[in-house]
């Protein structure tokens, strides 16, 4: 468990340090949807990765 959260947390901590860098060079809406998009992505990814991973007894 702790793994898997360490990951996420860098996994956070890289979305977060590009945000200004978006900012920068985009409209906030744009922003919005890249990341929106980008969080619809992980949710099929992360299904499709549970599907194939027994639950653990």
């Amino acid at each position: 468990i702790e793994e898997y959260m360490a990951i996420e947390t860098e996994r956070l901590k890289l979305r977060q340090s590009y945000l200004p860098r978006f900012r920068q060079v985009l409209p906030e809406q744009k922003v919005l949807r890249y990341y929106q998009l980008e969080n619809k992505i992980k949710a099929v990814v992360d299904y499709e990765l549970a599907a194939g991973i027994p639950l653990a007894r």
